[in-house]
């Protein structure tokens, strides 16, 4: 649920329009017999309840370390797509491409997608990879296949797949290069020389024996072993899920029960144990040299997390730093018009549970006199998800420190509580979609207005979005109060984002003030940088 900034606040200082995502749907409607079973293991969920929990912590939902090259197709004709999200917690882009009726889409750190090729298919086949570990491939009865990391080459495109050889050939694809090679097969056996009676005084021929036993006896590990495979099944792809985020490939998934034991990680190939020493060899012989072990190489083995990247992960932290210009703005003095009003900010945003988030963002006004008293020191918001698509959230976009009659715990306690519905999405042409929400104000819904506002993706790298007001009383709307707002934005680079945000009092014709409301001049510029934790 997308929350829309107080129309009191025009800055750049806080993370709005950042939403806690949920990739999974909670609960399980299942016989008692189903519940007995959630203790001990996870049963597929074929039943999507209308609640939703984000995903446990063994279950990657956030972006992982980027090591695909996206420009090199895997499919011929794929391509690599780009689009605007100002989500820490999706990828901006992605390789997408068809083969034989089958899509797919790769992203960064080795996830993807297969689904059928047609608008809203669901989701048939999940790529989870580690780069040198494993793919597991994960389909509606849960694990369908795990493809380990051997080194191999790229793979031969396939001939004619269905979704699970697609799926089998991307994850080949995507591990390739990476990984540890099985070891080489011992050395064949030297043939044994022709029996020759010894001299009485020479040495028995044990050395000899010795070597060929050593080198026709295979090195320890030959074959390198198969990763663990995963015994409890994944979650099932929900049946009425419609055309998934191309950024998380678990956004369209049922819920698992999250109070049952998590699945075990993939676990990479183990070390190759070295080859037994060979027996002493015979005095006056010469020493052959066993064949050398292969060693697993780091790769092959898991590094685990810092508690800083833990702690990043399970709460899908996400920081930004920014600077902003109001083009025109009224002095907060003499109440005259001015132009270019400089402000810096930095905020993050964070889940602090299944059900709550959390943002908070701070102001800086460089040019001494330009803050207004009704201009922000600091910004919060803190939101429960109720359900999948109502949720409440209590916000303050003028909070202060000190200074414009009011301190830091009268800002705390000055929040307005509004409650938030999500509309059904609306979809438009050249597959884009435009998503809506309404808000309304708490406890009194009369004391403020009611809103709806919608976005859309107009290009992959352009966004645009409006929100409409309406006053359950029209003579409680103030002359700064506006019929509607409007943003924009564009997507710069991966983590570098343009944006122009209008929250002035724009009014309709038919509903103009006394000022006439400035235009586009009341808008704001700002510039964001998305930081790498």
């Amino acid at each position: 649920m997308t929350f829309l900034p107080d129309r009191r606040f025009c800055g750049a200082g806080a993370l709005t329009g950042l939403t806690l995502v949920s990739v999974l749907a909670a609960g399980l409607a299942a016989s008692g017999r189903a519940q007995e079973a959630r203790a001990t293991e996870l049963a597929p969920l074929l039943v999507q309840s209308p609640e939703a929990r984000p995903a446990p912590d063994w279950l990657r939902i956030a972006p992982g370390d980027p090591y695909l090259d996206l420009t090199d197709p895997a499919v011929p004709g794929a391509t690599e797509v780009l689009v605007d999200t100002p989500d820490s917690r999706s990828w901006p882009r992605y390789q997408g491409g068809t083969l034989d009726g089958w899509s797919y889409r790769l992203f960064p750190d080795g996830s993807g997608l297969v689904l059928a090729d047609r608008p809203q298919a669901p989701p048939r086949y999940v790529l989870i990879c580690r780069a040198g570990q494993s793919c597991g491939i994960y389909g509606p009865d849960g694990l369908a296949a795990e493809v380990p990391a051997i080194g191999a080459p790229k793979p031969a495109l396939p001939e004619a797949p269905d979704a699970l050889a697609l799926a089998r050939y991307l994850a080949e694809w995507a591990l390739a290069g990476t990984g540890t090679p099985p070891p080489a097969p011992a050395p064949k056996p030297v043939p044994a020389a022709p029996a020759v009676a010894p001299a009485p005084d020479t040495a028995p021929q044990g050395a000899a024996a010795e070597t060929a036993t050593a080198l026709a006896q295979p090195a320890s590990g030959t074959a390198a072993p198969k990763p663990e495979k995963i015994t409890a099944p994944m979650p099932s792809v929900a049946p009425g899920c419609v055309e998934p985020n191309p950024f998380d490939p678990t956004v369209c998934m049922d819920a698992i029960d999250l109070d049952g034991p998590a699945p075990p990680a993939l676990t990479p190939p183990a070390p190759v144990a070295p080859a037994p020493r060979p027996p002493a060899r015979a005095s006056g012989t010469a020493a052959v040299a066993p064949p050398r072990p292969a060693v697993a190489t780091a790769s092959a083995a898991a590094l685990p997390p810092s508690a800083w990247e833990k702690f990043v992960k399970d709460h899908w932290l996400s920081c930004n730093i920014n600077t902003g210009l109001s083009l025109k703005y009224t002095d907060g003095y003499d109440y005259s018009d001015q132009f270019g009003k400089l402000k810096v900010g930095a905020g993050c945003w964070m889940k602090l549970n299944d059900k709550f988030s959390f943002q908070f963002g701070v102001v800086g006004y460089p040019v001494k006199g330009q803050q207004a008293p009704w201009d922000p020191d600091f910004t919060y918001s803190l939101t429960y998800q109720a359900t999948k698509s109502i949720s409440f959230n209590y916000s303050n976009y003028t909070a202060r420190f000190s200074g414009g009659g009011t301190n830091a715990v009268n800002s705390l306690k000055d929040g307005s509580l509004r409650m938030s519905y999500k509309l059904p999405e609306i979809p438009l042409p050249w597959d884009r979609s435009l998503a809506c929400s309404t808000a309304l104000g708490l406890p009194d819904p009369s004391d403020a207005a009611l809103t709806v506002g919608c976005s859309t993706s107009v290009t992959d790298k352009f966004r645009l979005g409006a929100t409409a007001y309406f006053y359950p009383d029209q003579h409680r709307q103030e002359t700064w109060d506006p019929d509607f707002t409007y943003t924009a934005s564009y997507q710069l680079a991966d983590r570098w984002l343009l944006s122009y945000a209008n929250y002035a009092a724009n009014r309709f014709p038919w509903n103009k003030n006394a000022t006439g409301g400035p235009g586009l001049l009341g808008g704001s510029l700002s510039i964001s940088y998305k930081l790498k934790l």
